[in-house]
């Protein structure tokens, strides 16, 4: 046999036709990307200034092996109708991403959101989620610099978007698949 099947569909071919509706689609800010292989997603992490070009970071792990994964964000509708497009591997090493994994395996924050009552309009909203097993996960959302109590949170995402943004996407044909 040359190729594994999987209810007598080639499981290559499958792979292709995930990569093919994730390229040409648009999901939400939040919604999770499923392709045969790609591993669980364990970190998401969304960068929208109101002026310069989003991305979504997933940082995904498989064996006990970690990759990273970005998306542009698109805007639909008015500016507030943020969507995620694409998906492509980075070039990054492993013990980066361990290093992050470690990092907020480690902090503890209030979860309270800021309630100091200050709005805003342009500027930079930020998410960061953290996934675990048996669907465990944390989300957290700010604008600007956010709430004083997240500091520690905040610090670890600032360190990540200004590491993540001067990557360089892997070929498709080298990205893990």
């Amino acid at each position: 046999m040359d190729h594994p099947k999987a209810h007598g569909i080639d499981i290559e071919q499958q792979k292709l036709e995930a990569w093919r509706r994730v390229d040409a689609g648009v999901r939400e800010l939040t919604e999770d990307v499923f392709i045969p292989g790609l591993g669980c997603r364990r970190i998401q992490l969304v960068y929208a200034p109101s002026l310069k070009p989003g991305y979504s970071w997933d940082l995904r792990e498989l064996n006990n092996v970690y990759r990273l994964y970005f998306s542009k964000i698109v805007m639909e509708g008015d500016q507030r109708q943020r969507k995620l497009s694409g998906y492509g591997e980075l070039e990054v090493d492993i013990e980066t991403l361990m290093h992050f994994v470690g990092k907020l395996s480690t902090i503890a924050i209030p979860i309270a959101p800021d309630l100091s009552g200050i709005r805003g309009f342009d500027g930079t909203l930020y998410q960061l989620g953290f996934f675990g097993d048996l669907r465990s996960e944390v989300r957290f959302q700010w604008w600007e610099e956010g709430p004083a109590h997240w500091q520690s949170l905040i610090a670890i995402a600032d360190e990540m978007v200004n590491g993540f943004l001067h990557l360089l996407p892997k070929p498709r044909g080298q990205q893990a698949s």
